[in-house]
């Protein structure tokens, strides 16, 4: 992440402080284990497992997936820790992107001019410490904490929210309990983080095309608290829905920029299928330039070459196309457009 992607946006001198800078994180015991082998072993997945996007993930996936593991065993390899190392490394990679959220909450700060002082250790410290305990221990150590969540599957979206004075606030909010027969492979892995991928599978999203263009702004390029645009284009989809008599509860309303160009969901990012010619990839995201999101799960697609950025045009885009949306919780999913 540099400064330079986000020259377009204007400066942050007279932005108040009045807000909190926000990061969604997938906490998952089924994303990753010890050791990446285990997901030679795959079932069945039909279709995908016929393409080459699905050896393209899985080999991607895997390579990214060592090499964080690796940065975060070297970071800590001699230090002097009160907790056990190797319960940490197993921890920090439950945090689904976590260096990702890190830098870009770092980056974030520096944008507006705040100080930020956690090392990554210490912010994966703070995640650990937060986690929901069932015991009456509110002071637990971070060893006590691993070692009671080491056996629990429970699947949570972790909000951690940064104020000005360099305070963290931490939520955990439950997802889904994990079948005791589930365990990690790369199976779980396309199913629930890269979904909208798979061919045979239907979308599962009503997608909706907002007629009001969004305002770009810092507060598009950077996930705060601050989203009372985002917020007021969801009032815009659910009356939409409410008139198509839709019944079902996954919606998303896609934003255009001024220019008309298509710039992000209000909760997701956007992906639609595009061949570019000069390369095998087949999907494209708008550019940050469009005033888009710097999502943590569309950064993470570009750097494993599953997507290039790309202006999209409004025309580019019409009712019952299927497109793809994706943010850090959810993964990628496939979605219709209906409106």
């Amino acid at each position: 992440m540099s400064s330079s992607e986000f020259s377009h946006v204007k400066g942050s001198s007279d932005i108040t402080n009045d807000f909190k800078i926000l990061s969604t994180i997938r906490y998952d015991p089924n994303l990753f284990t010890s050791d990446s082998n285990s997901f030679d072993g795959i079932e069945s997945l039909s279709d995908i497992e016929k393409t080459g996007l699905y050896k393209k993930l899985k080999s991607a996936y895997i390579e990214d997936f060592n090499k964080q593991r690796k940065e975060f065993h070297k970071s800590i390899d001699k230090k002097v820790l009160n907790c056990d190392k190797k319960l940490l490394s197993l921890f920090f990679n439950r945090y689904f992107l976590l260096h990702d959220h890190y830098e870009r909450i770092k980056f974030s700060c520096k944008y507006f001019e705040w100080n930020f002082n956690y090392s990554e250790l210490e912010f994966l410290t703070l995640l650990i410490r937060a986690l929901p305990k069932n015991n009456d221990i509110k002071n637990s150590t971070v060893d006590e904490t691993m070692r009671e969540f080491l056996n629990k599957r429970t699947v949570y979206k972790v909000r951690a929210l940064l104020s000005v004075n360099g305070e963290f606030e931490i939520e955990y909010h439950k997802i889904s309990d994990l079948d005791d027969e589930e365990q990690p492979s790369f199976d779980y892995v396309i199913k629930n983080i890269f979904s909208g991928f798979i061919p045979e599978l239907e979308p599962t999203w009503n997608i909706v095309i907002d007629r009001v263009h969004l305002h770009c702004s810092p507060f598009t390029s950077f996930k705060t608290t601050i989203r009372e645009h985002y917020s007021e284009a969801r009032v815009r989809m659910q009356k939409v829905i409410e008139n198509l008599h839709m019944n079902n509860s996954k919606n998303e309303i896609l934003l255009l920029n001024a220019s008309g160009k298509f710039v992000e969901g209000s909760i997701t990012n956007l992906v639609i299928k595009y061949n570019f010619s000069d390369d095998n990839t087949s999907y494209a995201t708008p550019p940050l330039e469009s005033g888009c999101l710097y999502g943590v799960m569309r950064n993470y697609l570009l750097r494993l070459g599953i997507i290039r950025e790309r202006v999209i045009e409004s025309s580019e885009i019409n009712i019952n196309d299927n497109i793809i949306i994706c943010n850090a919780i959810m993964g990628c999913v496939k979605g219709k457009i209906i409106h």
